[in-house]
């Protein structure tokens, strides 16, 4: 049972939190969207044992209310949600996980811990970094990490492992880790290295290994698609390791439209065709349309209060509601074979 950070006077927490996730899954933009969409509807809340939704103003009081306290519980209630609902699911064994990050705008000057901050095409705005660590073959969302804007997607990279770990059970079932060029800095590589971990991660800077581009010639590059080649590298020593770690390296050229090239690469200790290791990599786009749909269909860029630790509670709420329509569609849709239709309407 969760302490409220309120006093529970018509509703309990439980109530609130049910209202704040039902709230999200008919996708209310804000929280005074539960008014005309929530509220009115009192035989859906006879069925979670209310009378009637509570109305945006309880919503907000609980959310401006919570504390560190409330989220060290909302995270235990996270974490076991995973394990009994979307873990249980799953074949016993190693679990690939991807991981990335996104910006959340809050530009207001009373937005708590509020920073500026690296956001895609939105220089100087102010606001917070978010992460997750998905499951790649679900999509089920197993930890996340938000933080002030004015930290970097590498900072808690380490930290989001553990904690997949922990919600997994052991390190052991950690299967690859696929991350984009944010996270393939040289301490999370060695960090991988260090504990054997699998891996698949873009290289942060794409400039490391592109004096190397002279020296290979045309029949080295490997026709990938229609906007690709590949090279693979071999083993090649990672810039800046503190530990001198090496990792296989496949270079990445991409033909611009003013027919010049330019180069990434990703950082690997598989030892699969490297044409394989492309195509890997560029399957974990499951975890940037989960991003944008939660940012859309769950509308997690439209922060429910300007209170630091309202809007993580908020987020634990939206993930786990994100879970529990995981299951909803696992379990009930594919069987009545309605998933195309899911699909069709909300994309993710």
């Amino acid at each position: 049972m969760l302490d409220a950070p309120e006093k529970e006077v018509q509703y309990t927490t439980v109530q609130k939190l049910q209202t704040i996730m039902s709230s999200i899954a008919v996708g209310c933009t804000y929280n005074c969207d539960i008014n005309h969409q929530l509220v009115p509807y009192t035989a859906e809340a006879k069925l979670l044992g209310m009378e009637r939704f509570p109305d945006q103003c309880q919503i907000n009081r609980f959310l401006r209310h919570s504390d560190f306290m409330t989220l060290s519980q909302l995270d235990t209630l996270f974490c076991w949600a995973v394990k009994l609902y979307s873990l249980a699911s799953m074949e016993p064994g190693k679990v690939n996980i991807d991981i990335d990050s996104t910006g959340l705008i809050a530009n207001g000057r009373t937005y708590q811990l509020n920073r500026k901050g690296y956001f895609a095409k939105r220089k100087g705005e102010r606001g917070y970094q978010l992460s997750i660590c998905v499951t790649g073959a679900t999509g089920d969302i197993l930890v996340h990490s938000f933080l002030p804007g004015n930290h970097s997607a590498p900072t808690d990279f380490i930290d989001i492992i553990y904690g997949a770990a922990e919600v997994l059970g052991s390190f052991d079932r950690l299967g690859i880790i696929r991350a984009d060029a944010g996270y393939g800095t040289a301490p999370n590589l060695d960090f991988l290295i260090e504990q054997e971990l699998l891996f698949v991660v873009k290289g942060r800077n794409p400039k490391s290994f592109t004096d190397m581009v002279p020296f290979i010639t045309p029949t080295d590059w490997i026709y990938a698609n229609s906007t690709a080649d590949i090279c693979d590298e071999g083993i090649q020593a990672i810039p800046r390791s503190k530990g001198k770690n090496l990792a296989r390296v496949i270079m990445i050229r991409y033909k611009t439209k003013k027919g010049k090239y330019k180069y990434s690469f990703l950082y690997t200790n598989l030892d699969w065709d490297a044409m394989d290791i492309y195509e890997f990599y560029n399957s974990r786009q499951c975890i940037e349309s989960i991003i944008r749909t939660n940012k859309s269909s769950l509308n997690i860029k439209n922060l429910r209060t300007r209170d630091f630790c309202g809007i993580s509670a908020f987020l634990y709420l939206a993930f786990l509601t994100h879970n529990m329509l995981n299951v909803f569609k696992k379990a009930v849709l594919e069987p009545m074979g309605l998933i195309e239709d899911w699909y069709a309407q909300f994309g993710s």
